[in-house]
């Protein structure tokens, strides 16, 4: 096998891990939004992103561990929505005043 196939193959499988780390992610703040953080079973969340429980510790370790990830996606997210929303308001307020 050349070293070629041997990268794209890596890519390929670090591309499907970000998928179903990020599918995770995505059916854990689901699952937050309906039932609340007490009532976050990763049982629930693997079903929703329909992956396995075992693949879900495999990323996060414990319940635990994905609650934190969970929550800094969330807050990362926020960020960057806030920091969109402020630039654009910038740009809106220099058109009206013709800067």
């Amino acid at each position: 096998m050349s070293s070629t196939t041997a990268s794209r193959r890596e890519e390929r499988r670090q591309l499907h891990q970000d998928l179903s780390r990020t599918q995770l992610l995505d059916a854990t703040i689901v699952v937050i939004a309906r039932r609340g953080v007490r009532g976050l079973r990763v049982q629930e969340v693997a079903a929703e992103a329909g992956v396995s429980v075992p693949l879900l510790y495999h990323y996060f370790g414990s319940r635990e561990g994905l609650l934190e990830a969970a929550l800094f996606a969330v807050s990362e997210h926020a960020d960057r929505y806030a920091t969109s929303v402020a630039l654009d308001a910038s740009t809106a307020r220099d058109e009206l005043i013709g800067r």
